[in-house]
């Protein structure tokens, strides 16, 4: 997948959070990384936006981390960068 504009990187995640099963956050990190790291020219999008290459290291954190107290702290961090970078897409 090849992202053209923010606003559609910001449209998968926000599905992603969405969709996100609190019993299986180590799979919802999976997609996160799907979206943000395994997508080819996302530097671009990197340079641009910060918070974006944040939410990435999260999501690989959270696909790491095996401590459900753990997981649900970094997914909240999740959720807020996302509302940060919905705000920067947006502006």
């Amino acid at each position: 997948m090849k992202y053209n504009n923010i606003n559609q990187i910001v449209s998968e995640l926000d599905a992603v959070v969405e969709q996100a099963d609190d019993s299986a956050l180590d799979a919802v990190g999976s997609k996160i990384v799907g979206c943000t790291i395994a997508v080819e020219g996302i530097e671009v999008f990197y340079s641009k936006y910060t918070i974006l290459e944040e939410i990435a290291e999260l999501g690989a954190d959270l696909e790491a981390e095996k401590d459900h107290k753990h997981q649900k702290a970094i997914f909240a961090i999740i959720k807020q960068k996302l509302r940060q970078l919905k705000e920067l897409g947006n502006a």
